[in-house]
């Protein structure tokens, strides 16, 4: 893992989270590879927890509409 403070990585994540605000967890560890910073896991999510509190809550929030699947047999 990456030696890096706590204030180094609020502003990389600042930084990506300027560039792409719908973005979650899973982007930001590619940013951050891409930076060759590796932070473990737990010590990410409190960081977007910390940078991006609101952000995280409503892209929880959101609802995926599901479509109904019919078919007239299986493997129609």
């Amino acid at each position: 893992f990456s030696a890096i403070s706590n204030a180094n990585l609020d502003i990389l994540v600042k930084t990506f989270k300027i560039y792409k605000p719908d973005s979650g967890l899973r982007y930001l560890v590619g940013f951050l590879r891409a930076h060759s910073v590796r932070v473990p896991r737990h010590r990410m999510r409190s960081l977007m927890h910390r940078v991006d509190m609101i952000g995280q809550m409503l892209r929880q929030r959101k609802v995926i509409a599901r479509r109904k699947y019919a078919v007239p047999r299986c493997h129609a």
